[in-house]
């Protein structure tokens, strides 16, 4: 359990994915931080580019982020918000090795700051490191 005086605690943030992400990223926000995030209601986050490329995305991985979350904290009315943006690709150190790489952002407008954090994922899924 996390100090409850933390700035973020027992505040909202809101999530911006229609892939169930926040079974995974809320209970470790809640932990941590005592943040409760909430998934966003009926956003498509797709349109603004899919992990596939069947929708090309806009501008860098941590752009088009903090656009989900951005979009994400103007629907639910939150200055908290949180997205991520997927990709796959050459490892960056060993370009013959496929890997993945997800990238979460955190909006936080009342410190008008971003912060993320970029997992890649070495294909087949044998390791994980975070960068």
């Amino acid at each position: 359990m996390t100090d409850r005086t933390s700035p973020f605690s027992g505040r909202r943030a809101v999530l911006a994915t229609m892939h169930g992400k926040e079974q995974a990223i809320a209970p470790v926000f809640l932990a941590s931080l005592n943040l409760i995030v909430l998934p966003a209601k009926g956003l498509d986050t797709d349109a603004l580019g899919t992990f596939s490329g069947e929708v090309p995305r806009h501008g860098t991985m941590i752009e088009a982020a903090v656009a989900k979350a951005r979009l994400g904290m103007e629907r639910a009315l939150l200055p908290f918000g949180m997205a991520s943006e997927g990709s796959f690709g050459p490892h960056p150190f060993f370009p013959i090795i496929p890997a993945g790489f997800e990238l979460l952002a955190f909006v936080d407008d009342g410190c008008m700051r971003r912060l993320g954090s970029i997992l890649w994922v070495r294909l087949p899924a044998i390791s994980m490191r975070l960068i």
